[in-house]
C-alpha cells in the first residue's frame, strides 16, 4: 500500500473497533481506498477516493453517499470522494474500470 493509507487512517481517529461498527451500522460490507492514497503521489493536499461495497439488504441512496462523504471529509480533514463498486462494475471505460479495481487497499470487510 501506499503511504497515504496510514494518513488517511491516522486522520479517521478512534479506535478499529470504532470505524468497524460505523461501517456495519450503515450497511457496508466492504471498505477500500483507491486513487493517489495508494499510491506514492499521495499528498498533504490530496482528495481520498474510497471504494464501498454495501450489504445486499443495505438500501443505500444518493443522499446517503453524499452524507457518507460530507462525515468522512469532517473526520479526516480532506475531500472524501465514496464510489460504489457497483457502480465502478458497471463503468463502460474498461480501462479505468480496471485501474480501479485492481488499485483497492481493503480496509474493512464483513
Amino acid at each position: 500500500a501506499g503511504p497515504g493509507v496510514g494518513r488517511v487512517l491516522g486522520g479517521v481517529g478512534g479506535t478499529w473497533g470504532a470505524r468497524e461498527a460505523c461501517a456495519t451500522r450503515r450497511g457496508i460490507a466492504e471498505l477500500g481506498l483507491v486513487g493517489s492514497a495508494v499510491r506514492r503521489d499521495f499528498r498533504a493536499d490530496s482528495d481520498v477516493d474510497s471504494l464501498v461495497r454495501y450489504a445486499l439488504d443495505s438500501h443505500r441512496g444518493i443522499v446517503d453517499l453524499e452524507r457518507e462523504q460530507a462525515e468522512l471529509t469532517k473526520l479526516t480533514g480532506r475531500a472524501v470522494y465514496v464510489l460504489t463498486r457497483a457502480a465502478v462494475e458497471r463503468m463502460d471505460n474498461p480501462l479505468r474500470r480496471r485501474s480501479i479495481l485492481t488499485q483497492v487497499r481493503t480496509l474493512y470487510v464483513a
